[in-house]
């Protein structure tokens, strides 16, 4: 009977010498360049002639002991890597043995590289122009109102030293929704200056800063919490600090069933019914305002902070024509009152009223004019 190298039968097949019948049993695998995983899983397949099975999958690492520790399948197979490995560069070898006793030759094992980042993207770095830079959002900031279901989203990117970004996504939430990836895939490293006019989307670059917005998926009207990820090319993940924006609404409110009114009751002297609950309620025309330092006084809910803004329509007998802000805390009788100081110039302002709770629960009266005589 004719018999291989390792005294197998092979019927019917001439006796020519036993290296004539060996087979080898190659080994192909599937790798990530970069990983955040130091235990991280590697899969691959095995072959062998037919009539003949996988058995046993080994590995070795770094050029160590061939182990089977962590390996689940066979033909087609999973490493789990142990032990964990530090981070930085590793090499990877595997064989296979069937169950003919065949073991993979060394030229056919199954070889790669691999990478293991465990940092996160930076959220403060320096540029290449040697800038302090934050990775943050430098639109849609402190509840912006906008009007178009399709806003732009702008800000500024993020930087990673290790494996070096992959991407960026853009995330929202809604009172009746968790967090969502609303825009992904952003390119995170086009040079400054370019446009990506494309049909569902636009992007532009300039210098630090990514500008993005969606010509499909609209958004429907209501208040949107949003924020930045970026995700480097081993998993890791940063994000930004949330912001809240308002689509074609004057309310943000994400604690669910909350009640949250605000109203004006008076002006100085002019008396007002001014509440976030009737829009048809904000004066279409400067309401006369007799008082050079008004007291706002209204309605809220307990222990919200209310938020005063006026800015002149033009500059004042004093030269200013910056805004004025001013902040209190809602009483126990849900009542709060805002006096201005110092006095007002006469003329035309505009008055934008709002109030927020620790949840980030936010509401505003839609801003309207009034003349202080």
């Amino acid at each position: 009977m004719t018999t291989d190298i390792l005294r197998h039968s092979r019927i019917g097949i001439n006796d020519i010498g036993a290296y004539e019948y060996y087979h080898d049993i190659p080994v192909t695998l599937s790798v990530p360049n970069y990983t955040n995983r130091t235990s991280p899983v590697i899969s691959g397949v095995a072959s062998t002639i037919s009539g003949a099975n996988i058995s046993t999958i080994s590995y070795s690492v770094d050029s160590g002991a061939f182990i089977t520790s962590g390996v689940t399948g066979t033909s087609n197979f999973n490493i789990n890597v142990t032990p964990a490995l530090n981070v930085g560069t590793h090499s990877i070898q595997v064989r296979a043995t069937d169950s003919d006793g065949y073991t993979t030759l060394p030229s056919h094992y199954g070889s790669a590289s691999f990478n293991i980042d465990t940092s996160a993207p930076l959220t403060s770095y320096t540029n290449s122009s040697g800038a302090q830079r934050t990775f943050q959002p430098v639109t849609l900031k402190g509840y912006s109102l906008v009007t178009s279901n399709s806003p732009a989203f702008t800000f500024t990117r993020s930087s990673d030293p290790g494996s070096g970004i992959a991407k960026y996504q853009i995330l929202l939430k809604t009172p009746s929704r968790d967090w969502y990836t609303y825009i992904d895939d952003i390119p995170p490293n086009k040079a400054d200056g370019t446009i990506d006019d494309l049909p569902s989307r636009y992007v532009s670059y300039l210098g630090d800063e990514i500008m993005i917005y969606l010509k499909t998926n609209a958004l429907e009207n209501g208040p949107y919490r949003w924020k930045v990820r970026a995700i480097d090319q081993a998993g890791n993940t940063t994000d930004t600090q949330e912001q809240v924006f308002l689509v074609n609404t004057h309310q943000a409110v994400f604690t669910p069933n909350l009640f949250f009114p605000l109203s004006i009751l008076s002006i100085g002297r002019t008396k007002t019914n001014i509440s976030s609950l009737n829009p048809d309620s904000t004066p279409k025309d400067p309401l006369p305002i007799l008082s050079l330092t008004p007291i706002f006084y209204g309605i809220a809910p307990v222990n919200y902070t209310v938020n005063l803004k006026i800015t002149p329509t033009d500059t004042g007998s004093n030269g200013n024509s910056q805004p004025l802000t001013f902040s209190t805390q809602v009483n126990p009788d849900s009542r709060f009152g805002i006096n201005v100081t110092p006095p007002l110039d006469s003329g035309d302002y505009t008055v934008k009223l709002s109030a927020t709770n620790d949840s980030g629960d936010y509401v505003e009266i839609p801003e309207f004019g009034v003349e202080i005589k």
